[in-house]
Formats: structure tokens, sequence, C-alpha cells
């Protein structure tokens, strides 16, 4: 039955990829559950949604704030920065870094996405608390593991100005 449910919520999601049918699959799918509500989260910052779809998309994201992922967590970040939710995107922020600290890879992705925001988030308090934060974790696993984390050009300048 759970199988036939998950087939169901593929196709629905597939050939008809609304807010109503990722709403359907989301709900008929427990394996797959988190990709349509992510998918969902993120295309009502991609495109002109009402209030409804907007408040829907803010339960999904706090329900995937809670989820054990190395993926889920920058989407939210990018979700919540989008959103002006500074608070919300930092936690995630931290969250994504926790399970990606050693990736060169994902630090340059994310100090690139939150400096895309630092014109207009630059002076709140949440904000330079949470680049801080990061750049700290960062800092401790480079210490703790003789600092193999390599910065492009941007993202070290990003860092040296909150140091």
């Amino acid at each position: 039955v759970l199988v036939g449910m998950n087939l169901s919520a593929e196709s629905m999601a597939k050939n008809n990829a609304t807010f109503t049918s990722m709403e359907k699959a989301i709900k008929l799918d427990v394996f797959e559950w988190e990709d349509y509500a992510l998918s969902y989260v993120m295309a009502s910052i991609n495109t002109e949604v009402d209030e409804s779809v907007a408040y829907k998309a803010d339960e999904y994201a706090q329900r995937l704030s809670a989820a054990k992922s190395n993926t889920i967590h920058y989407n939210l970040t990018a979700y919540y920065l989008t959103t002006g939710n500074i608070a919300d995107a930092m936690n995630n922020a931290l969250k994504h870094m926790s399970y990606c600290t050693s990736s060169s890879d994902d630090w340059n992705s994310m100090f690139d996405l939150l400096m895309s925001v630092q014109g207009i988030y630059g002076f709140y308090p949440e904000y330079t608390n949470g680049v801080s934060e990061l750049i700290s974790m960062m800092n401790r696993w480079d210490e703790k593991n003789i600092g193999s984390i390599q910065l492009n050009d941007n993202a070290k300048e990003f860092v040296l100005r909150f140091q």
C-alpha cells in the first residue's frame, strides 16, 4: 500500500506540478514527503502566490527545519532569507553547516548565499551574529582538523569583514 501511495505521489508531482498536486503528494508519500514539501516551499518564493500558499509553505518549512539532512537546510536558509525571517535562516544555515562542516564547497556556497543578502540584512544582529557563529564553527573545525577548508576569494573577503 505504501509503495503504491509513493508511486501515486510521484506521478502527481511530476505530471501536474501545482501547489495542489504537491500538497496531495506530501500527504500521500510517507517516504518522500520532504522532497515534495521542499519543492512546494521553494516554488512559493519563485512565483507570485496567494496568502494561503505562502502560509502553507511556511508551515512546511517549519516541519522541514526538524529534518536531519545535509541538503534541506541550505534551501531553507535561502527560503527564510527571501521571506525575511533572519532568525530561522541563520538557524538553518547553522544546521546545514553542522552536517557539512568538512566541505569547502558547502562553506563557499553558504557564504555566497549570505553575501547576496548582506546589503539587506547586514545591520540586523540576527544576521551578523549568525554569520559570526558560522565563521567560529568553521574555524573550530579547521583548528581541530589541521585547516583543510579552502574558501574562494569572495568568501575569504566576506569572512574577513566579520573578524
